[in-house]
């Protein structure tokens, strides 16, 4: 291989990435300081594997330093001695030569030249070397990151280097990954990710990592298979309540549930919902309780047990204030939002708009306070706090305390 001169760059910038460990002293060092103010000059060339690098450094310094060598890293713009380190086994003259090993394939390093002289470390510029890229670099699709009832991400990962162009996700329902959707991915290194929305519980899908070369070709991963599980459990916010992870009387996320009026016992198929019956004994032009969530009133109680209730103005108003809502569009065609908080997730609806129940009557309404009980509406535009006449049929999103 021929020596290649390295790069001497002043570029600053740093990539989310951890450092990788490679092959380095670490001798402890006795107290010293780092003069950060004076800049040592040096030339230096370079040949590399993929795996390994040769650096050759001369100097320009008044006198032999104790010791020298190179600081580098592939993160780090401007490494320091709190980066990687490799130490030259001597120092003839006004130069020296390292071997670093241990290196990623298709990387662009950063480095500086470090001088120690009676206890004071100085350093060079920044320079650059790249590792050589892998022949035999694979494409390599990898098991879901997170997976739930209707949503997932998707990873893969590849060792291509300077020859990959680009990267993705494609997304299939057919095990012959024909039609298949490409999936927007976001990059980390080596690693890549998409997130896909929209699914259904207990259904297979197929999908597989893929890297465009700059000949325009591909290569492709293994073809995995997704089933999302279902969920019907509480879900954990992060909020002083657990809210359930699917509407009332439904099984599944995806399902819209039961219909039923505020406070409201009695079988619709028998009787209709009216102002005396949202709660029962209740005339109309009387004011009910100003709570019906955890009494004898609360058809989540009534129905689940004790452990679970109507949420209240208080619930819903912590739910839309700590969480963030993302509209999303299921593969069926149906929006819905997508809740989160701390990782976790619950689901609002499959419909283009939603209202919910709470458990707490409306008294701001003048001269009809004793009519409505606020609710959680959501639309295409946006969600907001709402509210409903009683006898109205409205979903449930039951909810339980910690």
């Amino acid at each position: 291989m021929s020596y290649r001169t390295a790069k001497l760059t002043g570029v600053a910038f740093s990539l989310l990435l951890a450092v990788s460990a490679v092959s380095c002293d670490k001798d402890e060092k006795p107290s010293t300081t780092e003069d950060t103010t004076t800049t040592v000059g040096i030339s230096s060339s370079y040949e590399s594997t993929t795996t390994d690098a040769i650096l050759d450094v001369t100097f320009s310094l008044s006198g032999t330093p104790s010791e020298a060598g190179i600081v580098f890293s592939y993160t780090e713009a401007i490494p320091t001695l709190s980066n990687a380190t490799q130490k030259a086994g001597s120092v003839d003259g006004d130069s020296f030569t390292v071997k670093v090993a241990g290196l990623k394939p298709s990387r662009t390093y950063y480095y500086r030249a470090y001088f120690l002289n009676e206890d004071v470390y100085t350093y060079s510029a920044v320079y650059e070397f790249r590792t050589a890229d892998d022949p035999n670099a694979i494409v390599t699709t990898l098991q879901p990151k997170r997976l739930m009832s209707f949503v997932a991400t998707l990873g893969g990962q590849t060792t291509m280097g300077s020859n990959a162009s680009s990267v993705g996700i494609e997304f299939s329902t057919s095990n012959y990954m024909s039609p298949a959707q490409t999936l927007s991915t976001s990059q980390q290194g080596d690693t890549f990710y998409a997130t896909v929305t929209g699914l259904y519980p207990d259904s297979l899908y197929y999908y597989r990592a893929f890297v465009t070369l700059k000949d325009g070709n591909k290569k492709y991963g293994e073809t995995l298979t997704l089933k999302p599980r279902e969920q019907t459990e509480t879900i954990d916010l992060g909020l002083k309540t657990l809210w359930l992870s699917h509407n009332l009387g439904a099984k599944s996320v995806v399902e819209y549930g039961k219909y039923t009026a505020w406070g409201f016992l009695g079988n619709p198929e028998e009787e209709d919902a009216t102002f005396n019956n949202c709660p029962e004994g209740y005339a109309s032009g009387s004011e009910p309780p100003t709570s019906i969530s955890a009494t004898k009133y609360d058809i989540a109680t009534n129905t689940l047990g004790e452990a679970y209730r109507l949420p209240t103005l208080t619930d819903i108003t912590a739910l839309l204030d700590s969480c963030d809502w993302t509209l999303i569009m299921m593969r069926s065609g149906h929006y819905g939002y997508l809740v989160t908080s701390s990782g976790k997730w619950t689901y609002s609806s499959r419909n283009t708009e939603f209202n919910y129940w709470t458990g707490s009557l409306d008294s701001s309404t003048a001269n009809d306070s004793w009519k409505y009980a606020y609710i959680l509406h959501g639309s295409l535009k946006g969600k907001d706090i709402g509210h409903a006449l009683r006898p109205s049929y409205i979903s449930i999103r039951p909810v339980s305390d910690k």
